[in-house]
């Protein structure tokens, strides 16, 4: 688990490092979906303040819908608006962004935080 101190660097970091691996940080941060289900995000699958991700989307193919709070809606609200993908591809506006390995990468060398409390959040962003 991350202190309170470790979470502010990580949030500190994804402010500086910009769209899209930034907002997908801050947005696993608040909502604690799986990097897949951050990254795939659509458009078409939120309406108000509800994100309804579809059955064949999900791990448990089960329809979830997941309340989205003040902060991550401010959010996604910043985001260009080239597709129906939050975070489509830089060649392919129907396939996600697909740099997460090496953003991370880069995200991890500038960020202080002892590798063994770093664990649980590099799990999620690798999962």
């Amino acid at each position: 688990m991350l202190s309170d101190s470790e979470l502010r660097a990580v949030w500190e970091r994804a402010e500086g490092y910009g769209y899209p691996f930034g907002a997908i940080v801050k947005l696993l941060i608040l909502t604690g979906q799986r990097r897949s289900e951050i990254s795939n995000l659509r458009r078409s699958w939120m309406e108000g303040d509800i994100v309804t991700f579809p059955s064949e989307f999900v791990r448990s193919s089960r329809e979830h819908v997941l309340p989205i709070g003040a902060m991550a809606k401010t959010i996604i609200e910043g985001l260009p608006e080239r597709a129906d993908l939050l975070f489509p591809s830089r060649l392919n506006d129907e396939k996600p962004f697909n740099g997460l390995s090496r953003s991370k990468r880069t995200f991890d060398s500038e960020i202080d935080i002892e590798p063994s409390l770093y664990t649980i959040y590099a799990a999620r962003l690798a999962a």
